[in-house]
């Protein structure tokens, strides 16, 4: 009869609803890799597992689920470490991949190119180009149809930047040096902003670089120029 007791005592353990919370943060907890901002999710499931175990282990003769939580446990703790990592290296790639499209665009200006170089600027970058300058002409007098691609690309020409750059090229080889870089993983499309020194025995200049990485079907993602700025105060930016 005792043991019958003790069996059926068992039987009406409870199942610790915190446990249960815990871990359904614990399975939810993979998206923080995925969107930085659910960061919140894993440090949640974390706190809200260490108090279902500290629960259970207070009264192990009325709640059950010390395997859920310490599962839920895991969960959390393995994606908050591995969600900084992960938003480091992907910094890291963004960093590498955005000053490999800024240095050949640098070089496709200087080599004169400028139909390529203006295939390497993001959408927004080009519309930039495309609009007229307030400060020319009758605005009467401008044409509100889409302009002919020889008109952006003489636009592209005429940019200060472009024309400094192509300028200072003429004094010898350029030395392209990224000064500082910082990106941005908080929009629906990566951004790098990249400050670069560009050297050569004709003199320096300096210029702030933003790369935007964009979806260029068929071939998919890709990093484009989107704005530029120089030292000078000279600025180009959608």
């Amino acid at each position: 009869m005792e043991a019958y007791d003790a069996d059926e005592l068992v039987s009406y353990r409870s199942l610790s609803s915190l446990a249960i919370l815990a871990l359904v943060l614990g399975l939810f907890s993979p998206l923080s890799l995925i969107a930085p901002p659910l960061f919140v999710i894993p440090l949640a499931g974390m706190a809200v597992a260490l108090l279902a175990i500290r629960n259970i282990l207070a009264q192990p003769g009325i709640l059950t689920g010390m395997t859920l939580a310490k599962i839920a446990l895991f969960l959390c703790t393995f994606c908050l470490v591995v969600a900084p990592v992960k938003s480091a290296v992907s910094a890291s790639i963004y960093k590498k991949q955005a000053d490999q499209a800024a240095q050949r665009w640098f070089e496709t200006i200087v080599e004169g190119d400028l139909s390529e170089a203006l295939g390497q600027l993001s959408p927004s970058a080009i519309g930039g180009l495309s609009r007229p300058d307030p400060a020319s002409g009758n605005p009467a007098d401008r044409q509100p149809s889409q302009p002919a691609i020889e008109d952006v690309v003489e636009a592209l020409g005429k940019d200060h930047f472009v024309e400094d750059l192509r300028a200072q090229a003429e004094s010898g080889p350029l030395d392209f040096t990224a000064v500082s870089m910082s990106v941005d993983t908080n929009r629906s499309q990566p951004a790098v902003s990249i400050d670069y020194s560009i050297d050569n025995k004709g003199g320096s200049s300096s210029v702030m670089i933003q790369c935007l990485r964009v979806n260029t079907p068929p071939s998919g993602k890709s990093w484009k120029i989107d704005a530029w700025k120089q030292a000078a105060d000279h600025t180009h930016s959608h």
